[in-house]
């Protein structure tokens, strides 16, 4: 099962890859001590999360700036929010967006987490 862990650096899968700057690198997984509160450094369900961004990105609203910037937002969630130079961009945007809301929200204790319909409760992580 691949899982990611949540760690004072970012994010990393299993198999050893980082999310940095919204993009996965590959390296070699480190050991995760947990720190402060929260769930750091507890591994949590990736496939699930990813199926809850997804479902969360279905019927994105986007608007389009004077001066060219895109802005997205879900209907789905209240808080996250992208901006990008292409509505593609707003929209990659946004799903980085929303995977780090979810992730600080678990790590927080958070468990208000609106239930999509085809996704795991993340309120039960």
């Amino acid at each position: 099962m691949t899982i990611l862990e949540v760690s004072s650096t970012g994010y990393t899968l299993s198999e050893g890859r980082q999310l940095r700057g919204g993009k996965w690198e590959h390296q070699e997984a480190p050991s995760l001590p947990a720190v402060g509160q929260g769930v750091v450094g507890r591994p949590l369900p990736l496939v699930a999360i990813q199926r809850y961004v997804v479902q969360s990105l279905t019927g994105a609203q986007f608007k389009q700036y004077e001066d060219g910037t895109w802005f997205a937002k879900t209907r789905h969630l209240r808080g996250p929010l992208a901006f990008g130079a292409t509505e593609d961009d707003a929209l990659t945007e946004l799903a980085d967006v929303i995977l780090d809301w979810i992730v600080l929200k678990i790590e927080d204790g958070d468990r208000d987490f609106p239930v999509l319909p085809g996704t795991f409760d993340l309120n039960q992580i």
